[in-house]
């Protein structure tokens, strides 16, 4: 009977849990939730609004270092001209270059070296059960952490979020918004009052002024709420449709989708995310994936996982598995994006 060791406990998670976490991060249809068999992320999140609608990739197409892609920022106009005029001169295109680097995020799992010798043979025995549960826990807390990235501007280490781009006066992938107008999304401010039908056409207005159209409007709770008193007052939509408790009218025709995860103080709680979803990309760096459990490895193909396992001592009798994510999150261009901000979140 073998003694296992902290390097056949990583093959052991990865081969019963890494086809399970790539699916429920890639898998996406209208109510198709059985994908996410762990419950990484609760619907309707941000994670899971990208997910339905095809933005999160693992693998592929990756950049080695940072993101890098050209933005046209200045170039001659059409204009009418008389048979009689010369041919004037051709005016040559101006680029800026967008770059927009990975982030890393991890969260480690402690281990006993004594939980470690009681697990003997193939079968795990003893501590064992509990150790898993701590590893999906601590795999769900790494989730959760996406999730808050995804709803900030980039503070520290994490990676931008929809309120990084979603703006007239930030700097994002390196170019500066508030100076040049090719890169600024549309920003209206609600000045603390309840949203309006003025305000919200105004956001749409400016946006086809530029030639965009959001494909969707994002809003937590609070203005789920605040939006539905647009209509009616004090009526309930029961019910729901992937993964919402509300059933909200369309604005212009653009899908209202409410995010349960928009519901706190710099979180966007306060704001209307109108977002161009065709416009956004979640990539994750592929790590070495392991064949499905109780399916013949020679039978299939080795997917990628977009969670790392490393093993690291820690000088005591203990030692410490690491799970990490190397990912990033952009809009190709800010412009066809909008924002409502600073809208009335008391009830």
């Amino acid at each position: 009977m073998s003694t296992y060791n902290l390097a056949a406990y990583a093959n052991i998670l990865r081969k019963r849990y890494d086809r399970m976490i790539t699916d429920a991060v890639t898998l996406r249809g209208p109510g198709n939730y059985e994908a996410d068999q762990l419950g990484l992320f609760q619907p309707m999140s941000f994670m899971e609004f990208l997910r339905q609608n095809g933005r999160i990739s693992i693998g592929g197409a990756l950049d080695a270092g940072a993101k890098v892609w050209p933005v046209r920022s200045a170039g001659g106009s059409a204009s009418s001209y008389t048979a009689e005029e010369a041919i004037p001169a051709a005016t040559t295109d101006t680029y800026a270059q967008a770059e927009m680097a990975w982030s890393r995020t991890r969260n480690v799992l402690e281990i006993d070296n004594l939980a470690l010798e009681v697990s003997r043979g193939e079968r795990v025995v003893g501590d064992v059960d509990a150790f898993l549960v701590s590893y999906e826990n601590k795999l769900k807390e790494l989730f959760s952490s996406l999730e808050d990235q995804l709803a900030g501007n980039g503070a520290g280490n994490d990676m931008d979020g929809f309120r990084s781009f979603l703006s007239d006066s930030n700097t994002f992938a390196g170019i500066n918004q508030a100076t040049n107008a090719y890169w600024q999304a549309t920003e209206v401010n609600m000045g603390g009052a309840d949203v309006t039908r003025p305000k919200l056409n105004e956001v749409i207005r400016d946006m086809d002024v530029k030639g965009c159209r959001p494909t969707h409007i994002l809003i937590g709770m609070t203005q789920a709420h605040k939006y539905s008193e647009l209509f009616t007052s004090g009526i309930e939509y029961p019910g729901g449709a992937n993964g919402q408790s509300h059933v909200l009218p369309s604005w212009q025709g653009i899908p209202i989708v409410v995010i349960n995860t928009m519901n706190a103080a710099g979180r966007g709680w306060d704001e209307f995310f109108f977002v161009n979803v065709n416009d956004l990309h979640l990539e994750f760096v592929p790590f070495t994936g392991a064949p499905a459990q109780g399916v013949d490895a020679n039978a299939q193909s080795y997917f990628g996982t977009p969670v790392g396992i490393d093993h690291e001592p820690t000088g005591k009798d203990k030692r410490q598995l690491v799970m990490k994510c190397y990912h990033r999150f952009y809009a190709k261009n800010p412009k066809k994006h909008g924002v409502l901000i600073n809208c009335q979140t008391t009830f």
